[in-house]
């Protein structure tokens, strides 16, 4: 640089770029060791981690495809165990190979189902401790996956104490606290499947009115779900009858409808609007003026209808009579059906859970008489 020449601004940060280089490579220079370790470190690190990845992907491929084996072999031996006479194992088998999978891949969430099942065989074995056991630990240690496994595993347990005839302790397997059960869809199911058991053990150990106050809850929950259900189902088939009316030439009043609707009584309001169709339809048929287009369309959305309200209608009466009403609902919402318990009440309680406790409580009212 010229002596007398005056500094710039371009020469100060030209000078500042020269003096941080080499300060970068005094400090790579002098920690260059520490570098490379640091580095083959993180290389290690991630490479590690890649092929503990890789492995945990294979330990569970594995271990899904040893279950799969392993599980038709067990439903195997289950259907043996019925047909057998007592003498044979059908379980042996079966029980080495899904041991095999949750002791070798304990992490894996097939474990959880394998040791599920290995309970299970020790439960038709009659090793009723030994089957206990293992559904607890399902129950202390199960992946996160498995959680409905869980709850299932919790209800075995007190059907082990049941067959062991302790029914207190059975009763204490059947009464989680109700903020430790998962909050996942079958939570009410398995809660109403538990309460059965709860019932079960009240009525051996001679407690008649818990017994008979949880069958009791157990069928009013199932009415309410009930309830639920021919109202969405109503709700559903509101604007079919609605863009219906909406198509005819002079639509007649649906005033009363609306106003059921806008309350929410889905039912009525149904009932109300299919009403107003078959009136428009019957002084048409009067007057003239249905085309046969229009009329096979109205009869179309009046078979629906009337399958629903008379099935409806059927039921209630049977209920009035004392007469068994169930075979009405089934037809009438189609009550035991999958898109049933999922769309309306989250499977809480089903079918032959209602019909169990209708069953045990008639017979204890009986008893008490």
């Amino acid at each position: 640089m010229d002596q007398g020449r005056r500094l710039t601004k371009e020469d100060i940060k030209s000078d500042q770029f020269v003096d941080s280089t080499l300060q970068v490579y005094e400090f790579l220079k002098t920690n260059l060791k520490s570098i490379i370790i640091g580095a083959t470190i993180v290389i290690l690190v991630v490479g590690g981690f890649a092929f503990y990845q890789h492995q945990q992907q294979t330990a569970r491929a594995e271990a899904f495809l040893k279950y799969t084996e392993a599980i038709e072999k067990y439903q195997e031996a289950e259907t043996d165990w019925f047909e057998a006479d007592g003498t044979e194992k059908p379980f042996e088998i079966a029980e080495t190979q899904l041991q095999t999978i949750f002791q070798k891949y304990p992490e894996t969430s097939v474990a959880d189902k394998a040791r599920y099942n290995y309970a299970k065989a020790r439960y038709y074995e009659g090793d009723y401790d030994g089957a206990i056991s293992h559904f607890q630990m399902v129950v202390n240690e199960h992946q996160p996956e498995n959680q409905i496994l869980a709850l299932y595993a919790q209800k075995a347990i007190g059907n082990c104490y049941e067959q062991k005839g302790e029914y207190q302790k059975a009763l204490e397997a059947y009464t989680p606290a109700e903020d430790k059960l998962p909050q996942i869809a079958m939570r009410d199911y398995a809660f109403s499947d538990l309460q059965l058991g709860q019932a079960r053990c009240y009525e051996k150990l001679g407690d008649f009115d818990y017994a008979l106050a949880i069958y009791k809850d157990i069928i009013d929950l199932f009415k309410a779900n009930l309830e639920k259900a021919i109202q969405q189902k109503s709700r559903d088939l509101i604007p079919g009858a609605k863009a219906l009316i909406a198509s005819l030439p002079q639509p007649p009043s649906v005033t009363a409808a609306e106003g059921l609707e806008n309350e929410g009584n889905y039912h009525k309001a149904f009932a109300a609007y299919a009403k107003a169709i078959h009136d428009y339809k019957v002084d048409k048929d009067i007057h003239g003026g249905l085309t046969d287009e229009r009329r096979k369309t109205i009869n179309r959305f009046e078979k629906n209808a009337n399958d629903f309200l008379i099935n409806l209608r059927d039921a209630r009466r049977a209920e009035s009579e004392g007469r068994d009403p169930l075979y009405y609902y089934v037809q009438a919402v189609g009550l035991g059906g999958r898109s049933f318990y999922e769309k309306v009440f989250g499977f809480a309680p089903h079918r032959s859970l209602y019909e169990k406790a209708l069953f045990h409580r008639d017979k204890l009212q009986r008893v008490q008489r």
